[in-house]
């Protein structure tokens, strides 16, 4: 693919033959730092590690760039929708239907504009950003989930590796115009992947600061 940031990419999603929506994203990393699957989620001997607050990286590899791409030919060819520099880079995108689509994306200091966010596009062309979660500036998005047009979930964390931090399972109804954080009571996770079989019936994997990976369920 022709990411401005070559191999950065991230997640992908296809609601059709034809139409694939492609993340792509970097962050400040220090040297030897392991397998990095986020700024603050790593594989490390052999177990997921989850750091604490993100420490202030030496950019040894550039700054923060997010990038959002998409095919209408099966993946013959790919147009840019969205690119980001030195603030956050994205995770992962779902889509509805060819036009509807959510996408999350995170960032910390020293962005100018750190948080984690949620970008929403109606017409499959012009993603905007929908909310942002940024009071403890650790922050995380790492899953988004559509049920229709209307409802999604996005799923992380208040604050990467805290022990007690409430979970971010972030439910809107109405477009991305206003969220809820439903399961705020859940402590000690960071949503990695969401899954729906049925709009009342949904899963969330898990993993915690003693690096320990969590089966979660809707409605508990």
């Amino acid at each position: 693919m022709p990411f401005k940031h070559a191999k950065t990419g991230r997640y992908v999603a296809a609601p059709s033959a034809k139409t694939i929506y492609a993340t792509a994203g970097q962050w400040p990393q220090t040297p030897g730092d392991g397998f990095r699957l986020t700024q603050t989620l790593g594989v490390g001997a052999g177990a997921f590690v989850a750091g604490g607050a993100p420490p202030p990286p030496p950019a040894t590899n550039g700054t923060y760039s997010a990038e959002l791409w998409k095919s209408t030919d099966g993946g013959d060819t790919w147009a840019p929708l969205f690119t980001s520099e030195g603030e956050f880079y994205f995770n992962d995108v779902d889509c509805f239907d060819e036009t509807h689509c959510v996408a999350v994306g995170e960032g910390y200091a020293p962005s100018p504009a750190p948080g984690a966010r949620v970008y929403v596009t109606t017409d499959g062309a012009t993603f905007t950003e929908a909310h942002r979660e940024n009071a403890t500036g650790a922050e995380s998005l790492l899953a988004v989930k559509m049920l229709s047009r209307l409802e999604h979930w996005a799923g992380g964390t208040t604050a990467t590796g805290a022990p007690l931090a409430p979970l971010l399972a972030l439910h809107s109804t109405d477009g991305g115009a206003t969220y809820a954080n439903d399961h705020g009571g859940v402590r000690g996770q960071a949503i990695t992947a969401l899954d729906f079989p049925a709009p009342t019936r949904g899963y969330a994997t898990s993993v915690n600061a003693l690096q320990l990976s969590s089966l979660l369920e809707f409605p508990a």
